[in-house]
């Protein structure tokens, strides 16, 4: 079968159209067509009134779509007010029961349930930067171990000792909560100090040990 080839290049892209410009179109087809010399061509006359009609039933789905589009965005406004409203008196409600009721059975009787306080998570204290090892200008079997502290703040420690070298439980609590220790020993004698810092019932973990010998 041959296929008539078209003369006249038609600028038409209907599928980048919008619904406006398609019903526009339409709209300018049925008026201007009957006028028009092609219409004396059946096919031309057939499909012309195969668009009038096609056309009137695109035009009704795309005006019940409009009202539809209308529709909804009125009732989502009344949706949002109703929900305004609603929000309101279930807050002032939930602030009543709150001030008259006596414990949480009372407060669950209105369906509501008492705010748990939430758990604030408490970040451990930092570790102790390094330790300073003081000698005594006189005397022998002793010397001081202290954490070196910058600024003026002021903080808690806990410390201890392990004989050189360090085992598995060789750590022994040196007393006081104060920045330094005294270790006392023989002359000579070479043993390992470690601090932690403390706030409150936090503790940090311990810094590196520092191995000190005993003048």
């Amino acid at each position: 079968m041959k296929h008539a080839l078209n003369r006249m290049r038609i600028a038409l892209n209907v599928a980048s159209m919008t619904d406006a410009d398609l019903l526009k179109l339409i709209v300018s087809i049925v008026a201007l067509a009957p006028e028009s010399a092609l219409i004396t061509v059946p096919a031309i006359a057939a499909s012309v009134a195969a668009i009038t009609s096609k056309g009137a039933a695109f035009k009704s789905a795309d005006d019940a779509v409009t009202a539809d589009e209308e529709k909804l965005r009125n009732d989502k406004t009344a949706k949002l007010a109703a929900r305004g409203a609603i929000e309101n008196e279930v807050t002032s409600l939930a602030a009543l029961v709150g001030t008259n009721a006596k414990d949480a059975t009372q407060v669950a009787s209105m369906a509501f349930e008492v705010r748990a306080n939430p758990i604030v998570a408490k970040a451990a204290p930092a570790v102790p930067d390094s330790i300073d090892v003081v000698t005594p200008k006189k005397g022998r079997g002793r010397v001081k171990a202290a954490v070196h502290e910058t600024g003026k703040t002021k903080g808690r420690y806990v410390a201890e000792w392990s004989p050189d070298p360090i085992g598995a439980s060789t750590w022994v609590a040196l007393p006081g909560t104060g920045k330094s220790r005294t270790i006392t020993g023989q002359s000579g004698t070479k043993v390992w100090v470690r601090f932690a810092r403390v706030r409150g019932q936090l503790q940090s973990d311990w810094c590196t040990p520092v191995l000190v010998t005993i003048p």
